[in-house]
């Protein structure tokens, strides 16, 4: 076979399994905005696919979730917001909701924020733990991977919202290891935080995880379950704190010191510690 026929065989294949995999969950997606009263594209939601899914309920409380998602600048048409609000619209889900408070510069937490790379190797210098980060999209800085080194692996894509809004909603993949199982699945981060003067900063993280199926669903809505992964959160967010406030207790070379930096992130280091 000529190589110019593998060519466009490969991207006849590419092209339907992208196509695919955005529709995946079709009737999840177009019964969810047209039930919802949302907007939809017809010419990819007939009559069939708009007749709802099985035991689930599209009250108020459903639909305004996806409501505030479209408020807050998520299309409902796009590749992302097909996968998103087809997700949304299928019958396994599990809910999580934490609401703590920082105690952390206000100034440096929203520079750690908006440089996830950076903050998963101070974590490091300081917390002697193995995070990893980085960004897929280059300078846009919108859509990075990760893990914890141990048991949290996910990538997250920043759909609405920054940190001018002090409101960030990401959807991305998750798999988290717990015992002997090791769960993944579609996730929805939707984190606000708000900064008073002279108080540590309060946030409110909702994650919803979309299980690929009932027992894997039956599994992450154990209270024992939601309990350890609520705690593997917030020791996400105790990493960054602490980090944070050993370095504040250093001089720059001091924190140099403790680490491998590259030239460009001890720039970086001394715009972040001059924040105050």
């Amino acid at each position: 076979m000529k190589n110019s026929m593998k060519l466009i065989i490969f991207i006849l294949i590419t092209f339907f399994l992208v196509q695919s995999f955005g529709f995946r969950r079709q009737k999840e997606y177009c019964s969810l905005l047209a039930k919802c009263e949302l907007p939809f594209p017809e010419a990819d939601c007939p009559d069939s696919l708009r007749t709802g899914i099985k035991k689930l309920d599209y009250n108020e409380k459903k639909c305004n979730e996806s409501k505030r998602l479209i408020e807050k600048g998520v299309p409902t048409t796009n590749y992302i917001g097909q996968k998103l609000f087809g997700f949304l619209g299928q019958k396994y889900r599990v809910d999580y909701e934490v609401i703590e408070t920082l105690p952390i510069n206000a100034a440096q937490f929203e520079y750690l924020l908006s440089d996830i790379p950076l903050a998963a190797k101070i974590v490091n210098a300081f917390q002697k733990t193995k995070y990893m980060a980085v960004y897929l999209d280059g300078e846009q800085k919108k859509y990075w991977r990760g893990n914890n080194g141990k048991n949290l692996t996910g990538e997250a894509n920043l759909i609405a919202g920054g940190i001018a809004e002090k409101k960030l909603i990401y959807f991305g993949f998750g798999i988290v290891k717990i015992l002997k199982w090791k769960l993944k699945g579609q996730v929805l981060f939707d984190f606000q935080y708000k900064v008073e003067e002279g108080k540590p900063i309060a946030y409110e993280l909702n994650v919803v995880v979309f299980p690929g199926g009932a027992v894997v669903n039956a599994i992450m809505n154990m209270g024992l379950f939601k309990r350890v992964v609520k705690g593997k959160i917030i020791d996400v967010f105790t990493d960054i704190t602490e980090s944070a406030a050993d370095m504040n207790k250093l001089s720059v070379e001091e924190i140099l010191n403790k680490y491998k930096w590259n030239k460009e992130e001890v720039e970086k280091l001394k715009t972040l510690t001059s924040l105050k």
